[in-house]
């Protein structure tokens, strides 16, 4: 519920700073994307599984890492989706 309040109040603060709807869709298609793809198994795993792995096991390691690539990508696809709507 919390993820999902968070989600949608920066959708509300991006259509407010960002007027042009199509850099507001671009960034939360990139983000949400990313979201789905990288971040939001890692979580689960983490959650459901990950708990019974010690810090240095090597699935532990990989999610760790997934969730870091998730992370980097999100950043990366809101500093595009930024830069194409002052671009335009």
């Amino acid at each position: 519920m919390l993820v999902s309040s968070l989600l949608v109040a920066s959708s509300l603060i991006t259509a407010i700073v960002f007027p042009d709807i199509d850099a507001i869709f671009g960034i939360l298609g990139g983000t949400t994307a990313v979201v789905i793809s990288f971040v939001a198994p890692a979580l689960f795993w983490e959650s459901f599984v990950g708990y019974m792995y010690p810090w240095h096991h090597p699935r532990k390691l990989f999610c760790q890492a997934r969730l870091l690539l998730g992370v980097v990508c999100s950043n990366a696809a809101i500093d595009l989706g930024a830069a194409i709507s002052h671009r335009a």
